[in-house]
């Protein structure tokens, strides 16, 4: 079975007033093609801080990937080059409009995912949206997929908001499917396929809002 990523002794710190801090220490993993692989922590145990060190996003200075490696697709990450970095990162297919008429931008998948009945997957975009205050980009299954394999999101309807972008995981968006096919059918996205629309929505407050706090994670993370 081919290997998409090979993890091994992945180690992440962070340099600050009061010492170092080890976010991530010797992590090790592997994913082959056509795997599901869900990360489970506790907040601060390092879950956003070990996926933005996949994606070669951790801000240095502060942290820094002190050990280990990054295999994807045999390429090492972690030595790589910053030219080959910058292929990596331009080969993704910015979200579009396929019409002039069209109200949604659709967000291509950047590998093939094959999506079985009933099974769920999560796919990184590696796309992030900085829009003016009070608007929200609203994400929806494409309606074709949706139509024909009854393909969903688990959260029903995506919400970015605008202060995602500036939070700690970087505001990196991504998208957990389901195949609730009641035809045992199966979802099969080619890289560069379309998979998912976004649609910014302007929205307003009530005038007693008072709402002050700052986001600083990524889903759920408002409700801490």
């Amino acid at each position: 079975m081919e290997t998409i990523l090979d993890i091994r002794d992945l180690c992440v710190e962070f340099k600050t007033a009061e010492g170092t801090v080890k976010a991530v220490n010797n992590l090790s993993y592997t994913l082959h093609k056509g795997e599901k692989l869900g990360i489970v922590g506790e907040s601060g145990s390092g879950k956003s801080v070990s996926s933005l060190g996949i994606m070669q996003l951790i801000p240095n200075p502060p942290g820094q990937i002190t050990n280990g490696s990054i295999l994807y697709r045999d390429k090492d990450l972690v030595t790589a080059e910053e030219k080959e970095m910058e292929a990596i990162y331009e080969s993704l297919k910015l979200p579009g409009r396929a019409t002039a008429g069209s109200a949604g931008y659709d967000f291509y998948a950047p590998d093939d995912f094959v999506i079985e009945p009933g099974k769920t997957i999560k796919i990184p975009t590696g796309i992030r949206v900085e829009m003016e205050e009070n608007w929200v980009l609203k994400c929806y299954p494409r309606s074709g997929l949706g139509f024909k394999f009854r393909l969903q999101l688990n959260n029903t309807v995506g919400i970015i908001d605008s202060d995602y972008f500036y939070s700690d995981n970087e505001g990196h968006i991504f998208a957990k499917l389901t195949n609730d096919t009641n035809e045992n059918k199966t979802v099969e996205l080619g890289k560069g396929t379309g998979f998912m629309q976004g649609i910014f929505v302007e929205y307003g407050i009530t005038v007693d809002d008072d709402a002050t706090a700052v986001r600083n994670g990524g889903f759920g993370s408002t409700t801490k």
